[in-house]
């Protein structure tokens, strides 16, 4: 229970900060080589540019082009690893992926989290949906009107747990958030310390 309270409030103290956190100007590209710096590797393959991190044992996908960016992750409570953010500098929205130790199955790692961010001063959640094959679970929230966002969890099979938090502001296009449910989609767990073909 200790992990899933951590990720609550990293969460909370995540969401809180986006209500007012905009990105000033367009997107800037050091920030994706920053990302290279941090162990990850930015490809770009067609319409899509993946960030690949054998260390965290992932890849993910944004759309091409400049609108999105990777980002380095930032700090994060004991056991949980921040690698990379993907960012919409133009509208603050965002995508965190957080790697935590596999301590409840998605579904129940879900509802403790739903439950855990229902108890903050003006969230409110949907009801987790479990994936069709059980390695996979998530919800929707929202801080008052101002910021929406989902929750996805994946089961890496070996331990861990992906936690993808991403967040928009109600002002947000609907290319945006379509975005943004690209982006969760696109994250594929592999062992870590794999070698992987990206093309």
């Amino acid at each position: 229970m200790g992990v899933v309270r951590t990720v609550v409030v990293a969460a909370a103290v995540l969401l809180a900060g986006c209500v007012s956190q905009r990105a000033e100007g367009p997107a800037d590209l050091a920030s994706g080589r920053a990302a290279l710096e941090e162990g990850g590797e930015a490809r770009t393959s067609g319409a899509l540019e993946r960030f690949v991190d054998a260390q965290s044992g992932f890849e993910i996908a944004r759309p091409g082009g400049n609108a999105w960016q990777f980002a380095p992750g930032h700090e994060a409570p004991e056991g949980i690893l921040v690698p990379v953010v993907v960012l919409h500098p133009a509208t603050g929205s965002q995508v965190v992926v957080q790697v935590t130790p596999n301590v409840a199955p998605p579904q129940e790692f879900a509802e403790r989290l739903a439950v855990g961010l229902r108890s903050k001063p003006g969230f409110t959640t949907t009801v987790p949906a479990l994936s069709g094959d059980g390695s996979s679970s998530g919800f929707s929230f929202a801080l008052g009107e101002e910021v929406f966002g989902k929750v996805g969890i994946l089961d890496a099979s070996d331990g861990r747990l992906f936690v993808l938090l991403a967040t928009w502001p109600s002002s947000a296009p609907e290319s945006v958030v379509g975005d943004v449910e690209s982006i969760m989609n696109s994250l594929r767990p592999y062992a870590m310390g794999a070698a992987q073909l990206v093309r």
